[in-house]
């Protein structure tokens, strides 16, 4: 057998494993890759049964550092050295064609679909992925709590990843295995990486999730593994166990697709399952000298015709059906099962075109593979001109949001920072109370009447209106607000964080505290309502138990308690919807208004009302008319835009309430 992806200078003798590379197809890679693209694409366009489906992706980062690490290995056995020039001439070639093409068509796509706002951040989102630095961003925004709407390319994501190990990798195996280090010396390095990132990753999927999940870093142990599997021997053991242990390994991955969900901490310990599940196939399918493929193994399986294909269409595909689901979404809803299978059909014919006429014919091109300087030129010139098209874009959006009809979107799209300025609204990571957040009357040391305004997202969008109420009524507010954390007593789990909340809790208790302490003449208690249900594991009576346990304990220390009914929830992103109606010529119609059945519902209202039954000094209050009809939410009330997102009153809009809700709050006895 061909022993040739050895160091030259590695002082123990190689070991049997992959005959593999430069030229030596491994059907089982190929079919490997179709599976996770069709777990990926599954899960993405809602297939039912696979609600974990994007472990695909964690397959595809296995699969790439087994295999790029063996053709780097190879070649240092071959040449005594790494030609990095013809490294990444290879991978331009397979990768950035294809990738422009999808950029190029993504902007297109979306100055036709998208209002300027949205292609604005659309076009800085493709130079960013033009660099290859798309998880960058998608990281500053993942604990963004407004940070609403899916971009066309949020995929990109594990792409940029796999881009940065490819720009990395090659110095580090180079350093690794190095002519004066044995073999046990450099598996003993690289796995000390990937022990260093796996442990990293472990402990941010527990603190900061989206760190763990978009931060390449946090992501090398699977590239590593990968490493450490094409570089170390086949044992006796996985001899031994043969078929069963790629048929057990292939069940890790497709069981890990079924059971997993979005409530999953992922990466985290997860993430071994298909990880490891891939590396037993990988093994197991080793070619061995002197040895046969093994007919009752996974290889024939992963051999068959229609993963081949899908494997050798993997790519392109992975880059196609996620802007071909979120235009389409767009364009025609993709809602029914069907119209979501055409979707997925359709971005499959999109990749099988793309690799017959664009990523097959550069990356065999003889004459550029003759001339890796101009395969780099051509990789850098495809990387600057799509930065550089996604920036002109931008600018010219930037230029579109000025127009005079996209006014009333520019002030509902502008924040009432104030609360966040001065700690009073807190994010997720934070549990202390901010001290720099009283408002209204405040020029009296100890003023004769203090309102506290606490709970989460919902109630720090009642601050406006709040703020001037108070200066109206000469009392002063304080307030206490903390994202994604209701006030009453449940405890929550928050998907954003794929882990329990425990920073709510504290902050719900030193907020308890300081009120009992403080004895304020009233708190207001505002909060969505969409935590009742099966994904945060609060059911009615539940929510109902917990206001009137909460109800009961304030009211007791001599406080008035009103409670905010939550305001309506439109379902659709307001400002969004409105902005392609006016952008896009070929829309007609309002559809931006939303029936007040659908936007706001019944029985949290319901529930909240009956807590509060019986208990003196405690009320609810609905001020839901200030946004609605008897039967319509509109977008657009008196010429202002009413919601700065899908559940969120825009700070403008709430800027005019404030002479109304200080005469409601005055009818409540407040």
């Amino acid at each position: 057998m061909d022993q040739g992806h050895r160091a030259e200078g590695l002082s123990q003798p190689p070991p049997p494993v992959a005959a593999a590379r430069h030229g030596k197809f491994r059907p089982d890679i190929e079919g490997m890759r179709a599976i996770a693209v069709l777990l990926v694409v599954a899960y993405h366009f809602g297939m039912p049964g696979l609600t974990g489906g994007y472990i695909g992706v964690d397959v595809f980062f296995v699969v790439s550092g087994y295999l790029i690490t063996g053709l780097l290995a190879d070649e240092i056995s071959a040449k005594g050295r790494l030609d990095f020039a013809e490294f990444y001439a290879r991978r331009a070639r397979r990768l950035l064609p294809a990738a422009a093409l999808v950029l190029m068509s993504v902007l297109l796509v979306g100055r036709l679909c998208f209002g300027p706002f949205e292609l604005r951040g659309l076009a800085a989102g493709t130079a960013w992925t033009s660099v290859y630095l798309s998880n960058l961003t998608f990281l500053r925004n993942a604990t963004n709590y407004f940070a609403e709407g899916q971009s066309p390319l949020l995929h990109t994501w594990s792409l940029a990843v796999e881009e940065q190990f490819y720009l990395t990798w090659p110095a580090i195996i180079a350093m690794v295995l190095g002519k004066k280090r044995s073999l046990r010396q450099s598996l003993s390095i690289l796995g000390a990486l990937a022990a260093v990132s796996l442990l990293a990753s472990l402990w941010y999927t527990r603190v900061a999730q989206p760190v763990a999940f978009f931060g390449s870093p946090l992501r090398a142990w699977e590239f590593a593994i990968g490493a450490l599997a094409t570089l170390t021997r086949v044992s006796t053991w996985e001899l031994r166990l043969g078929p069963w242990l790629g048929w057990l390994g292939l069940a890790a991955v497709l069981g890990a697709a079924v059971v997993f969900d979005s409530g999953t901490p992922f990466p985290g310990t997860a993430a071994l399952l298909p990880a490891l599940g891939t590396l037993a196939v990988l093994r197991t399918c080793t070619p061995i000298a002197g040895s046969e493929p093994r007919a009752l193994g996974v290889r024939p399986l992963l051999a068959l015709a229609p993963l081949q294909q899908l494997g050798r269409l993997s790519y392109s595909w992975y880059l196609w059906h996620w802007p071909v689901l979120v235009f389409g979404k767009v364009l025609i809803g993709l809602e029914s099962p069907m119209s979501r299978l055409l979707g997925a059909g359709l971005s499959l014919a999109m990749a099988e075109l793309t690799y017959r006429t664009l990523e097959n014919p550069i990356r065999r091109s003889r004459w550029l593979a003759k001339r890796p300087n101009t395969s780099i030129l051509l990789g850098l010139g495809l990387t600057g001109s799509g930065a550089l098209v996604a920036l002109l874009v931008r600018a010219w959006a930037i230029g579109a949001v000025d127009n005079p009809e996209f006014a009333p979107l520019r002030t509902a799209l502008a924040p009432d920072t104030t609360l966040v300025d001065r700690g009073c609204f807190l994010d997720y990571p934070t549990s202390k109370p901010g001290n720099n957040c009283d408002f209204g009357d405040t020029s009296l040391a100890k003023p004769s009447r203090v309102v506290y305004l606490v709970g989460d997202s919902h109630a720090a969008q009642w601050f406006p209106a709040l703020r001037q109420a108070a200066e109206l009524g000469h009392w002063r507010l304080r307030v206490r607000a903390k994202s994604e954390c209701p006030f009453q007593g449940v405890d929550i789990a928050v998907p954003r964080l794929q882990r329990a909340y425990y920073e709510c809790s504290v902050w719900r208790d030193a907020v308890a505290s300081e009120i009992a302490a403080e004895r304020p003449s009233a708190v207001i208690i505002a909060n969505s309502a969409a935590y009742i249900g099966a994904a945060t594991g609060v059911d009615l009576a539940t929510w109902q138990r917990g206001l009137q346990q909460l109800a009961t304990k304030l009211t007791a220390s001599g406080a008035q308690l009103v409670v905010l009914r939550d305001t309506p929830r439109p379902g659709i992103v307001v400002p969004t919807c409105l902005e392609r109606m006016r952008f896009a010529p070929w829309r007609t119609g309002n559809t931006c208004d939303v029936a007040r059945a659908l936007a706001v519902p019944s029985e949290p209202w319901q529930s909240e009302q009956q807590a509060l039954a019986g208990i003196d000094g405690a009320q609810a209050v609905d001020l839901n008319d200030l946004f609605c009809s008897a039967s319509i939410c509109p977008a657009e009330r008196a010429g202002r835009v009413v919601y700065a997102d899908s559940n969120h009153m825009a700070a403008s809009f709430a800027a005019t309430l404030g002479a109304a809700v200080a005469e409601r709050l005055r009818a409540a006895g407040l």
